[in-house]
């Protein structure tokens, strides 16, 4: 029998959807494009178009900011911030999948139907080419400024749990820092700098958190020729508020800060003319402790005195 081209084509665009319908009831049985019902949606988020819409119920466990070159190029932007989830955590609108397509960079494999893919890969909306997010074996990595937060009517308001605390791939970092986080050259690992170190496990103090929340605190520093590190150092934890502030000076010094601040309790634990001076501060027991020392090799130089830290 002769078939005409139009009964051919009708044909191939009937055996084709019917294949689309296929990996899409194959796909919906995956997390996360399981179904919505039953699904307790804490977040929503969408493409620009509209046409993909997931939703999370959960806040995210870690947010990150990527610097690397992939990131940079796949997004045109100088870097990525995205929100990891638990895959079970997410899920797509049914009705959305049938928008999506994916890509590994890996490969440089583009994939139509979902059931083929091979992770790590990209999301994204096949009409207005929105970005969704990073999917992996057991993580989806969703964008949060496809969230509700941003509304186009007032500057986003976006919860604790999507702030990042660092920034990764710091290594080919496009533009310069334009904040406080800190940088790791790899995927949290390894800090760019003692100073990143030192910003990534101190705890964020933001204004809203609560009193303790944030632990307690220990300051270094000050000199055996001067008393105003520990008194200050003392003097600003009481302001925080905090209940007790112990600030440990040299023999010499001592006195200056005890008869200031009758209030603080200032202990001596070291004297200068030891050449191997070492001390135990010990914290308070509430959120903010001040500990100010010296170095005894060098009277005008910063503290280099061994100091171990006692909770």
């Amino acid at each position: 029998q002769v078939c005409s081209a139009a009964q051919v084509a009708r044909r191939l665009r009937r055996t084709f959807a019917w294949l689309c319908r296929c990996s899409i009831m194959d796909l919906a049985a995956q997390p996360p494009y399981q179904s919505l019902e039953g699904f307790a949606a804490k977040y929503k988020a969408s493409c620009f178009c509209k046409r993909v819409l997931f939703c999370v119920s959960n806040e995210p466990f870690r947010a990150r900011l990527c610097d690397c070159s992939e990131c940079m190029r796949l997004h045109a932007a100088p870097m990525q911030w995205a929100a990891l989830f638990e895959k079970s955590d997410v899920r797509f609108a049914q009705e959305s999948l049938v928008f999506l397509r994916w890509y590994n960079a890996k490969c440089d494999a583009v994939y139509t139907a979902g059931v083929d893919r091979v992770f790590p890969c990209k999301v994204q909306c096949t009409h207005c080419g929105t970005w969704i997010g990073d999917e992996g074996r057991d993580v989806f990595a969703a964008f949060p400024s496809l969230f509700d937060f941003v509304d186009g009517q007032s500057a986003p308001q976006f919860p604790r749990s999507f702030l990042p605390p660092y920034r990764i791939f710091c290594r080919t970092r496009a533009l310069d820092a334009v904040d406080r986080l800190a940088s790791f050259e790899d995927e949290g690992r390894t800090p760019a700098s003692v100073a990143d170190f030192l910003v990534a496990v101190a705890p964020r103090l933001d204004g809203r958190g609560h009193k303790g929340q944030a632990g307690r605190i220990g300051v270094l520093g000050g000199s055996v020729d001067y008393a105003g590190a520990p008194y200050y150092a003392g003097l600003s934890s009481k302001q925080c508020p905090s209940r007790t502030a112990r600030p440990s000076s040299s023999t010499s010094r001592s006195t200056t800060p005890r008869t200031s601040s009758p209030a603080r309790s200032t202990r001596t634990r070291w004297t200068p003319s030891s050449p191997n001076a070492s001390c135990t501060v010990h914290r308070g027991s509430t959120s903010t402790t001040s500990a100010s020392l010296a170095s005894p090799a060098a009277r005008t130089a910063r503290a280099t005195a061994r100091v171990s830290l006692r909770s």
